[in-house]
Parts: structure tokens; C-alpha cells; sequence
């Protein structure tokens, strides 16, 4: 018996030193570091941060939201912050970048439209094929709501598209084959404001990174707008398999299933200069790829595939 209870306190003393020794470690971690953003990441950055800080109280993280993440890159590569987080076409493959990247998240670009459209029930049922879209935005033919299904509406389509240099209106342009400059449509800066024109304007259509697109207390869209379904197959129907943007968890699974199209997600990236790395920030990184991405889905964000966080891990394992 009496070995029994010597067994007992061993593991106990064993255990209770081990937890202290996790916690001196984790209060020795000491430094600041400053992150720069855009702001359809900035929430769950701000998230995120302040959960890490919560685990390692002496490392001060101040975070910055920038309006585009070509201002996010500047600044790392003038080196005015440690980390920057951008979207995966915000970075180019030159080899000789002067930036490494860390997959940390996956995000995708909807096409909206003001929840009072002429024919917002036959775009629900039906969703809008890619030649349509290619269509709407190549500006060459007056297209009206009366197309899509079987309307008689002769309301004009108004196209807004973004020339703000962000990955949204890259990502949404390269879907449609096109650049940013071949648009045609009204002009507009930033998703917030994209939001807000759309909701507006009943005929218009755009599009924003669908986080942005959802109420956070809720599993819906934003009051106001209706995200559009996108007819992949184009076969003028829309199947089991390409109706699942009315749900934010639903759209979240088809992305991380890669059930939506591809060629409209985005990797959200952290990225650090090359050679301009310290311990502190190696932690910080190391956190958000592993404890921290149990945070990534409340965010409204979509976590990549153990493999993409194993490649990320390795990665910075060997720049440390």
C-alpha cells in the first residue's frame, strides 16, 4: 500500500514539475513584435494574437490594419514590421524574393448582389455560370436580369468590380480569365465599401472575400446582400454539389473540400523577410500554425490541410 501512495506522489511531483516547467518557459519568452494586415484578415489576426498572449504574457504584439496588402508587404520588406499576413496572389515566385511565406489559412472570393434583385430567386435556384460572369464584366453587351431564368425583368445589370491592388479583385478577375484593368463595371475601394454599393443597388453584382460576407453573430449573409451560387458544370441548374453558399459552415466545408472552385480561394499567408527573423517571432509563428489554428474557423477562416502545416512547420524549421 505504502508503494501504491509513493507512486502516486512520484507522478504527481513528476507532473506538477513538468506543468511549471512548461510555464516558466512559456514566461520566459520575452520581445515585441508588430504584424501588419489587411482588413479582411484583420479580425482574426487581432483573434489570434490575443489568445498567444494569453499563453506567453511578456511578448507584446501590436497589430496594424492596412488597407491593402500591397502596403502589408511594403512594410515588411522596408522592414517596419516583423510579420505581414497577405493573401497567396500577393505573392509572386521570383526566386529571388526577398520574403518567406508560411500557409496558414484559406479564404475565398463570392459574387454578391442586393438581396432585393429583380430575380433573386432564380439566381438562388439556379446559380450564374462563369460565361455569364465573363459576360457581365467584358462590358460589351447590355445584359439584363431577364436572362437569368425565367423573368421578363428588363432591369440592367450594373457590374462593380475593385481596382484597389488586394488579391480579392485579382483572384475574381483570374477566375473570369481576365486582369484587373480589363473590368468593366463601376469602380470601387475596399470590400467594406463593395458591401455597401451592392446593398444599395438592387441591379448591382460584385464581389467580396466571403468572410466579409457574413454576419459574425450569424451563420447567414450580412442583411442587405445575397451571396450567388456558381453553376460550375454550367449545365443552367444548380446541383446538390454547387448549392452550399447560403451557409457559412457550408461554404467553409466546400472550400476546405475543395468543392468550390479553386480558382477562387486564397491562401492567407504569414510572411517574414528573409534573414530578418528572431526567436520571438519564430514562437509566435510556430503557435499560429499549431494551437493556434483551433482558432482559424471562428475567425470566419478556413484551415488548410495538415500536410500544407506540416510543409509551413518544416519551413521554418529550417530558416530558424
Amino acid at each position: 500500500m505504502s508503494k501504491i501512495i509513493l507512486s502516486i506522489i512520484a507522478i504527481s511531483v513528476f507532473l506538477f514539475s513538468g506543468c511549471k516547467s512548461g510555464s516558466k518557459k512559456k514566461e520566459a519568452l520575452k520581445g515585441e513584435i508588430t504584424i501588419a494586415t489587411s482588413e479582411n484578415t484583420g479580425a482574426l489576426i487581432e483573434n489570434i494574437t490575443a489568445e498567444f498572449k494569453k499563453n506567453y504574457p511578456n511578448v507584446k504584439i501590436d497589430v496594424i490594419i492596412m488597407d491593402a496588402d500591397v502596403y502589408v508587404e511594403s512594410a515588411l520588406l522596408n522592414e517596419m514590421v516583423n510579420i505581414g499576413v497577405i493573401s497567396a496572389n500577393s505573392v509572386q515566385s521570383e526566386p529571388d524574393r526577398k520574403i518567406n511565406s508560411f500557409c496558414f489559412a484559406r479564404d475565398a472570393v463570392v459574387g454578391i448582389v442586393s438581396a432585393d434583385n429583380p430575380v433573386i430567386e432564380n439566381l438562388l435556384n439556379r446559380g450564374i455560370k462563369k460565361s455569364e460572369l465573363v459576360n457581365i464584366y467584358s462590358g460589351g453587351n447590355i445584359v439584363n436580369w431577364g436572362s437569368f431564368g425565367n423573368s421578363k425583368s428588363k432591369d440592367i445589370v450594373n457590374a462593380y468590380f475593385r481596382r484597389d491592388e488586394c488579391p480579392a479583385a485579382e483572384t475574381w478577375a483570374g477566375y473570369l480569365g481576365k486582369k484587373i484593368t480589363d473590368l468593366k463595371g463601376t469602380k470601387v475601394i475596399s470590400g467594406s465599401n463593395m458591401l455597401s454599393a451592392i446593398e444599395k443597388d438592387k441591379n448591382g453584382i460584385g464581389y467580396v472575400n466571403f468572410n466579409l460576407a457574413y454576419a459574425s453573430s450569424s451563420k447567414y449573409e450580412k442583411e442587405g446582400i445575397k451571396i450567388i451560387p456558381i453553376d460550375k458544370n454550367e449545365n443552367g441548374i444548380l446541383d446538390d454539389n454547387e448549392n452550399f453558399t447560403f451557409r457559412k459552415d457550408s461554404i467553409m466545408k466546400a472550400i476546405f473540400r475543395e468543392k468550390y472552385p479553386r480558382e477562387l480561394t486564397e491562401h492567407i499567408l504569414i510572411t517574414i523577410k528573409k534573414g530578418k527573423t528572431d526567436n520571438v517571432t519564430s514562437e509566435l509563428i510556430k503557435w499560429m500554425l499549431t494551437d493556434g489554428q483551433a482558432f482559424v474557423n471562428d475567425a470566419g477562416f478556413v484551415k488548410v490541410s495538415d500536410n500544407k502545416i506540416k510543409e509551413s512547420l518544416n519551413k521554418l524549421k529550417n530558416i530558424k
